[in-house]
């Protein structure tokens, strides 16, 4: 079950806001990754019914500026700072279905920048980016 140009083009940008580069000086962002294409290539390989919740993640959060935002726009058609608005509503949103599918994209969008080729290497055997433990 492949993406169409147009969802990879929304799981590109969604997970650029999720993912933005510059977070961290350790860690890269969405920018490792094509996330369309990584996206495109885990609906590929799931199970249909994953690849089919992947997809309506997509679709959430593409057209969430409707309602979060009231633009009539999907989320490429905004600037950074209201698709982080867009991202955080739906994160926050009193319906567990809204939260638990925007959580199923940025879930997947972690896994696969974690695995993009460089990236493990810039944080495996360093120093925690996470303290643990009592202060």
């Amino acid at each position: 079950m492949s993406l169409t140009k147009l969802e990879r083009s929304w799981a590109r940008t969604a997970l650029a806001t999720m993912f933005p580069s510059g977070a961290h000086p350790r860690l890269p962002g969405a920018d490792a990754i094509d996330g369309g294409a990584s996206l495109d290539d885990v609906c590929r390989a799931v199970p249909a019914r994953v690849a089919l919740g992947l997809r309506a993640s997509v679709w959430l959060v593409a057209l969430a500026p409707l309602f979060v935002v009231f633009r009539l726009r999907t989320i490429v058609g905004l600037d950074d700072g209201a698709r982080e608005k867009v991202v955080l509503a739906l994160l926050s949103s009193r319906f567990y279905f809204v939260r638990q599918l925007t959580l199923l994209l940025k879930a997947f969008g972690a896994l696969m920048v974690v695995a993009a080729t460089g990236v493990r290497k810039s944080i495996v055997g360093r120093e925690s980016l996470v303290r643990l433990g009592r202060n």
